[in-house]
């Protein structure tokens, strides 16, 4: 698994480089969340993957071109969107894909409201960086013969009658996005980026959960950066991709065997996850 990982998130880089995708970073940190955890198939992930981010850059879309000019209404708008959307991930029915439409709707919208055309430029070029990203990890899941289920299993539990506990919930995670765009909009913060880690971190319904997994991130973070560092170091001192595509696949090949074999014992998966996907900063 592990050197499926590293190989796939390898081969997206080259990809990516050789296409001058602008978000090489996205296709890689795609492969890697693709092929290194899925609760039914890395198919089923990869698919709900690039349907979720579709959906939501489309919906995103939409609210930028009808609504630049009523800014509360479209902001409205896009929270009744979230709702929705989280209210239907926190059923558990193809909760992956709805994930992923809240996230880009949020990001979408955010960067629509300062320059519409920015918006359609980069869902475009987020939208493809996926689609790569999926298309390599399910190529080497099959061609490695990883898995070969071609499945779609929706999971989960019926969405009516309405569950209110997972309504109140996800009325939490509205108010929380829109109090946070407030306040990053007031600092002059990237909107976006702090959106979607207030997004990942409180989308967890377990109070303690969600507190041990700000732990593990922010010490995932803090290893994949300090790998990204000392291979950004070497790269400079000898600038040859090779060694950059070589430093990135053994950074995620280490990281993912350390998941593996170590952190799934002791259920602290989410810091070597999130070191690996701290070294898309390569």
């Amino acid at each position: 698994m592990a050197l499926r990982g590293a190989l796939t998130a390898t081969i997206s880089l080259v990809l990516a480089e050789w296409w001058h995708l602008e978000y090489a970073n996205l296709a890689v940190w795609t492969t890697y969340m693709v092929t290194v955890q899925y609760p039914f198939t890395a198919f089923q992930k990869g698919i709900e993957r690039a349907l979720g981010r579709g959906l939501g850059i489309l919906g995103g879309w939409v609210i930028v071109t009808l609504f630049h000019h009523a800014p509360v209404l479209g902001l409205t708008i896009k929270l009744v969107a979230l709702l929705v959307f989280f209210y239907v991930y926190f059923s558990g029915r193809f909760a992956y894909t709805f994930l992923n439409a809240g996230f880009y709707l949020a990001g979408i919208v955010s960067i629509g409201a300062a320059d519409p055309s920015a918006a359609f430029q980069q869902g475009k070029a987020f939208f493809w960086a996926v689609v790569l990203g999926v298309v390599a990890a399910d190529l080497i899941m099959w061609l490695t013969g990883g898995e070969s289920d071609l499945r779609i299993h929706p999971g989960g539990e019926p969405l009516l009658p309405l569950n209110y506990a997972n309504l109140n919930h996800s009325l939490m995670l509205v108010v929380t996005v829109a109090l946070t765009q407030l306040v990053t909009s007031y600092l002059d913060l990237p909107t976006t980026a702090v959106v979607t880690a207030m997004m990942v971190l409180t989308i967890t319904p377990d109070v303690h959960e969600m507190l041990k997994k700000n732990e593990l991130r922010i010490f995932g973070a803090v290893l994949g950066t300090v790998w990204g560092i000392g291979s950004l170091f070497l790269v400079i001192q000898l600038p040859h991709f090779p060694l950059q595509a070589a430093l990135l696949f053994l950074g995620i090949f280490v990281a993912a065997y350390c998941r593996s074999r170590w952190l799934c014992r002791c259920g602290s998966v989410s810091t070597f996850m999130r070191a690996s996907s701290a070294l898309r900063a390569l």
